[in-house]
């Protein structure tokens, strides 16, 4: 009988050893990983990106690196990420522009000679013209993005997104139309 008590005893401690080292892998393994983010969907380059354009991804730590991002990141992307692939932080354009309360982007497209042969800089004051019959309708604007901006002599459309005041945006929409857009850089008096 005494043995019996013994080998129960050695089986019970040996039992609790055995649960205690696997709690303490699955604790280690759980400490171990991170969460980082892979694209959703195949994102092209320039393509606006929000918290939906992202899925967690977890994988140990051992293998991070820190230009992984680890929170979805607003912005804009600086090249082609593929379905699944993991984003890094150099894949985001995330220089998020405050607007004024009464500012809002708008995106126009254009062709080559209605805008100065696209030689604009970011953020740079431009005026944006309007010709209807013979009216004509001027406001102020910054450039905040400009798509496809390398320079072509073949017409094709091209599209930029401006910084205007909501009152010019209405004024935008409710003659895009009918009227012949012009964006020339600001002259200077």
């Amino acid at each position: 009988m005494k043995k019996i008590i013994k080998k129960i005893i050695i089986l019970s401690v040996a039992l609790l050893v055995v649960v205690s080292i696997e709690l303490y892998t699955n604790n280690q393994r759980k400490e171990d990983l991170i969460t980082i983010y892979q694209a959703k969907k195949d994102i092209q380059e320039n393509e606006s990106l929000t918290a939906d354009s992202y899925e967690k991804l977890k994988i140990s730590k051992k293998i991070f690196d820190e230009n992984m991002i680890t929170e979805p990141i607003i912005g804009v992307s600086k090249n082609e990420i593929k379905k699944g692939q993991i984003v890094y932080k150099s894949n985001i354009d995330s220089d998020i522009l405050s607007l004024e309360n009464d500012e809002v982007i708008i995106t126009i497209l254009l062709n080559i000679d209605q805008a100065n042969g696209w030689d604009f800089s970011i953020l740079e004051n431009v005026d944006v013209m309007i010709v209807r019959d013979e009216d004509f309708i001027s406001f102020d604007a910054r450039v905040y993005k400009i798509f496809d901006d390398k320079l072509k002599e073949d017409g094709i459309p091209r599209y930029i997104s401006l910084i205007v005041k909501r009152t010019d945006s209405d004024i935008y929409f409710k003659n895009i139309n009918k009227s012949k857009i012009f964006i020339r850089k600001k002259q200077l008096n």
